[in-house]
């Protein structure tokens, strides 16, 4: 009986461990798909589905090392020195100290780590560590703007998160959660598509990024003159009469 409820047990672990890969790697597709198209967009061209979600596919990995290797960096960091300093220690105030340092530590690193996964797709970064340097070259003077920025939309988002929770409150569950998995799946395109802002702003800023760059970087250009070239000949054609 202890041996099947053992199997039991480790075949749901399983199954919870499985689905939470395959959930990591849908989104990482789909956030290296709204960041090309958030960047094509940026460059002033139609976002292709098709395209974006190919340029996801391709990304796949390095998004997902990107995002393991900064969660597990500051998983040890807290296991190390906070967990582990505060498991002997009697005081609350020691401990309130450790964890808001750690809480600011965190939050600088996210910080200078915003622009990591918009450079692997943009850039054509496929090594999640030269993400992670491209990131702490760029952010490294703009923790303050980032830190703003991202803050605001956090703030927005737990307020409305609030208000609909107390609007919520007296209705049935099954609602209740709908409603909060709508809002969650608005949040996460959102919150990609804020990367892409901030990161093009850090590269205006500090490299005077331009349409052209952006263009060249998304192997755009070729296609992009072309199609400037046709509409070009059609409103020529246009003039002279000789275009439906």
């Amino acid at each position: 009986m202890g041996i099947n409820s053992m199997a039991k047990r480790g075949s749901i672990m399983a199954m919870v461990f499985a689905f939470i890969i395959l959930r990591s790697f849908v989104v990482s597709i789909f956030k290296g798909a709204l960041i090309r198209a958030t960047a094509e967009a940026y460059a002033g061209t139609p976002p292709a589905v098709f395209s974006c979600l190919q340029a996801g596919m391709r990304h796949l990995c390095a998004i997902f090392c990107c995002h393991v290797l900064l969660l597990t960096s500051l998983a040890t960091v807290g296991l190390l020195f906070v967990v582990g300093p505060t498991l002997g220690t009697k005081s609350p105030w020691a401990l309130a100290a450790t964890v808001l340092t750690y809480l600011l530590f965190v939050v600088l690193v996210c910080a200078a780590m915003v622009a990591a996964v918009p450079s692997i797709v943009v850039e054509q970064n496929t090594s999640p560590c030269t993400a992670f340097q491209r990131s702490r070259r760029l952010c490294r003077s703009h923790i303050a703007f980032i830190f703003r920025t991202m803050f605001f939309f956090q703030f927005l988002e737990t307020g409305i998160s609030l208000i609909i929770f107390l609007i919520l409150y007296f209705t049935p569950d099954s609602i209740h959660y709908v409603i909060q998995f709508m809002l969650q799946v608005a949040t996460i395109p959102l919150a990609t598509i804020l990367e892409v802002v901030v990161y093009m702003t850090l590269r205006v800023r500090c490299e005077g990024y331009s349409q052209d760059s952006l263009l060249q970087d998304l192997s755009l250009s070729p296609a992009f003159l072309e199609v400037s070239h046709e509409l070009n000949l059609c409103e020529e054609k246009i003039n002279t009469g000789e275009c439906a």
